[in-house]
């Protein structure tokens, strides 16, 4: 089975092995291979205690981060390569509906898969490649199905964030939610508002971002409520863009989006789609010149994106590659050419946009003698 890791991963388990200890890749990276995909990361799960693993891994070789000490983790990085390793432990009590209070640690695998989320990430590899798999996750994968593993309402109890996880992973994988499952995910909702803004933002755009955001967006809009309010569906024809998916799935309660913690740049562009939606969509040049002078050249590609109007794309695109000005910048005079002329300071800014836009319909050309020789002729009209 090593031979089919990266060689770090690799490394890693047989340091563990050769001390004694049992340990085995689990969760995603097991789902991931079982799919044909390649696992992006990789954890591991041990029977050595974090004291003991802090001494596996004590010479130079590695780089050990305390990441979760208190629960069991540490962070080995190999070569650039790291690996989250967890010592076997069963939780505590949940009192905040997101972490244990405490954790025990114990030398029994089975124990340990049994409290994670669902069946496709409760599966381990043995020594030899085979999979260790106590909750039928092979059968969910190859049904596609995501099932709690044991007492659904229980999982979500403990960690509530775990509903959206099982909305993120439907829609990655396109999954169907088993009965029980999906009736916990209603039952437990309210307890979203326990769970921090941030890692409610990054589920939302996993889920959104997914190839079944459309079917799982539809079906499960009520669950989603619990998170942001009147949440709207995510057609599945729209581009894999997180700031157009965003957008479309908070479009009827765009006051949601500045409740996430997104970076400010794309909490603004999706703002700024949002409220740009009722636009009227170019049918010709000087539209789509005008389209990309209101907004720049991502965000009108963008809104016509989101409202599916390739005839609208097109036009914003060719706009584009013409050359023709959109931007005072662009323009064949400045602001220093107007003072020349004796143009107060404070009538510049509309001469230049005046100009612009007489350019952008075609009334005059984008030529220094010509833009003068029009603001001469229109000064007096121009404020």
């Amino acid at each position: 089975m090593t031979a089919e890791l990266p060689c770090e991963v690799a490394e890693i388990l047989d340091r563990l092995h050769e001390r004694g200890y049992q340990a085995y890749p689990v969760g995603g990276c097991v789902r991931d291979r079982l799919l044909g995909f390649a696992p992006t990361d990789y954890d591991l799960c041990t029977s050595a205690l974090p004291s003991q693993m802090l001494d596996c891994f004590s010479d130079g070789e590695y780089k050990v981060y305390e990441t979760g000490l208190r629960h069991g983790t540490l962070t080995v990085v190999l070569r650039g390569v790291s690996c989250e390793v967890t010592t076997f432990r069963r939780d505590g009590e949940y009192t905040d509906a997101r972490h244990p209070d405490q954790v025990s640690f114990i030398a029994d695998l089975a124990d340990d898969l049994s409290r994670r989320d669902f069946t496709v990430n409760a599966m381990a590899l043995d020594a030899d490649g085979g999979v260790i798999d106590l909750f039928g996750g092979q059968a969910d994968l190859a049904a596609g199905v995501i099932r709690a593993v044991g007492d659904p309402e229980k999982r979500f109890r403990e960690d509530a964030l775990r509903i959206l996880r099982a909305l993120r992973f439907a829609s990655r994988l396109d999954f169907a939610i088993e009965a029980q499952t999906a009736k916990a995910l209603r039952t437990c909702g309210p307890l979203l508002a326990h769970i921090s803004r941030e890692r409610i933002a990054v589920e939302l755009a996993g889920i959104v971002m997914g190839k079944a955001a459309e079917k799982i967006t539809r079906d499960n809009a009520d669950v989603i409520a619990f998170a942001i309010p009147d949440p709207a569906i995510v057609p599945d024809g729209l581009p894999r863009d997180e700031v157009i998916r965003m957008a479309a799935l908070c479009l009827r309660s765009p006051d949601a989006v500045g409740t996430l913690k997104l970076s400010c740049q794309l909490r603004h562009d999706i703002l700024a789609l949002i409220r740009s939606r009722s636009r009227p969509l170019p049918r010709g040049r000087a539209e789509a010149l005008y389209l990309l002078y209101a907004l720049g050249p991502q965000s009108a590609l963008r809104l016509c994106q989101m409202r599916a109007d390739r005839s609208a794309e097109y036009a914003v695109r060719q706009a584009e590659k013409s050359g023709m000005p959109y931007r005072v910048s662009a323009l064949a005079v400045n602001g220093n050419h107007l003072l020349a002329l004796g143009v107060p300071q404070t009538r510049i800014g509309a001469l230049l946009d005046r100009a612009l836009r007489a350019v952008m319909a075609g009334a005059v050309e984008n030529r220094k003698d010509n833009l003068l020789a029009y603001l001469t002729a229109h000064m007096e009209d121009i404020r």
